[in-house]
């Protein structure tokens, strides 16, 4: 599998939050919107998979890619005053972060690409998806 294809499935990967908005009532409302805006935004990572299979054989452009969707996904939930939601969501944030960091490494110097980094960005990526699906279950 290619660094290209991993990345396109990191961002399919973290659609899976997109079932979100289906909060307990029990948390308040402060949960249930938070919530529906974490779906919100997982969507919007899952609508920027078309960007990234056309920067897939570019990894300075699948940075910029990732970097894109990461500033839209943290601007979707900069507001969210859920502390349980913000900490889930700041967990993703932080996941895409790294993977467009190391996506640049990979393009600034193609002969030091990492797979086993990049794969343990897929792994905390996804890790912080199922957390923040579970949360708003």
């Amino acid at each position: 599998m290619t660094t290209a294809h991993r990345i396109i499935g990191l961002l399919a990967a973290a659609a899976i939050v997109v079932p979100l908005s289906g909060c307990s009532v029990v948390n308040g409302l402060n949960r249930t919107v938070a919530c529906s805006r974490l779906a919100v935004a997982a969507t919007q990572l899952k609508d920027a998979e078309a960007d990234f299979s056309a920067d897939a054989a570019d990894p300075a452009a699948a940075a910029a890619t990732v970097t894109k969707a990461e500033d839209a996904f943290d601007s979707q939930m900069k507001d969210v005053r859920d502390a349980d939601v913000k900490t889930k969501s700041d967990a993703i944030t932080s996941a895409l972060r790294t993977l467009a960091a190391d996506l640049q490494k990979s393009a600034d110097d193609p002969a030091s690409a990492d797979g086993a980094k990049l794969s343990a960005d897929k792994t905390a990526l996804l890790d912080a998806a199922d957390q923040a699906k579970s949360l708003c279950e």
